[in-house]
């Protein structure tokens, strides 16, 4: 199982070399996510809606966090989606209070210690759930940054205009991007697990494992962002895909990040591919006959397309003299650290003090 751990440099980049080295995440601050959820709660329901910020902690402490002041169990707790340790979040959470209408949300603050407020409450009829959401809104900045001004402003419009690979990020791995070689130990039984949530975060780093390299391949081969023979298109910020005839203009939809070619998410079933698109997945696929053949054991689960390409939204930036901020909007699903990687070589502040204190 040697070469199975997740290295960021591992895959090919899109526009060239990097423009900048930096360092991110010095700070929550400097890594910040909005969730958008693309629709308003009903406003009544015995669900309460919470946006709430959180400063250094995950998602999953924060379901305890509430569990405990709220006084009900953490399955009655809803969240769209996980989000980062290190960062300053806002993200949304459902609590099923049942009869019970009268919460001081407001004290949570201080039953946090101050790492997590309320921002607004509101009601909703039913339970908040995974992906129910249209995607999140970044603002990251990049300290001690040394680029080239003219390099970075060129690889900021092509990035606008053309996107990036939508490759799954470093938090799919685990800390030590060694999720898959834990899959693919508790997979074959050498490896027990009686968390649920774990084991369908191990059988997703599979599936992201092998998406990455059939990304990786199209990357190397300049097709990424084209139509190839055999090719599955996906509309974009959805789930849907289509077969493309001979009659529809694939070129201009393409160029206008309407459409995206679209990679497997491996499981059995209908791929749905041929021709050269097929191919380059095959190879991937015999390259890691181990994942494949875990993955064929997993029940109930069918074979996927993701888009192959992500297009970065509402794309602003600020240059000073050693720091670059930028702001966008991503789909749900997609991963920040993949546009940041087609434009800086990051040192991450958090690890960076983490191995000092070691070292020390």
């Amino acid at each position: 199982m040697a070469g199975l751990r997740y290295r960021m440099d591992d895959y090919a980049q899109a526009w060239g070399e990097y423009c900048a080295n930096g360092v991110f995440r010095s700070s929550p601050e400097d890594f910040v996510v909005t969730e958008e959820l693309g629709f308003e709660p009903a406003g009544e329901g015995t669900h309460h809606w919470l946006l709430i910020e959180k400063r250094g902690v995950n998602t999953e402490w924060v379901v305890e966090k509430l569990s405990a002041f709220a006084r009900v169990s953490p399955v009655d707790i809803g969240y769209a989606g996980l989000k980062d340790r290190h960062a300053l979040t806002r993200q949304w959470f459902s609590i099923n209070m049942l009869n019970r209408d009268q919460v001081a949300w407001d004290a949570i603050d201080d039953f946090t210690q101050g790492q997590v407020k309320v921002l607004s409450a509101t009601r909703h009829p039913k339970k908040l759930k995974i992906g129910q959401l249209r995607g999140n809104r970044f603002a990251i900045r990049i300290r001690e940054c040394h680029y080239d001004r003219a390099c970075m402003e060129d690889r900021l419009k092509q990035i606008a205009l053309g996107g990036v690979p939508n490759y799954f990020g470093e938090q799919r791995f685990g800390r030590e991007g060694d999720n898959v070689e834990k899959a693919l130990r508790f997979l074959s039984g050498k490896q027990r697990t009686q968390n649920r949530k774990q084991r369908g975060l191990y059988i997703s780093s599979l599936r992201s494992f092998l998406f990455n390299h059939i990304l990786g391949q199209r990357v190397v081969c300049k097709n990424w962002n084209t139509a190839i023979d055999g090719d599955v298109m996906m509309l974009d910020g959805s789930n849907s895909f289509f077969k493309p005839t001979s009659d529809e203009n694939l070129s201009s939809r393409l160029a206008e990040l309407d459409i995206h070619p679209s990679g497997l998410l491996y499981a059995r079933g209908d791929r749905h591919v041929g021709g050269a698109a097929a191919q380059i997945e095959s190879e991937v696929l015999a390259e890691f006959p181990e994942i494949a053949t875990a993955l064929d054991r997993v029940p109930k689960l069918n074979a996927e397309r993701r888009s192959l390409r992500l297009a970065v939204r509402e794309l602003e930036y600020e240059l000073l003299e050693n720091e670059v901020t930028l702001r966008f909007f991503l789909q749900k699903g997609c991963f920040a650290t993949s546009v940041l990687r087609e434009l800086v070589q990051l040192t991450d502040g958090h690890r960076a003090s983490i191995d000092a204190g070691r070292q020390a």
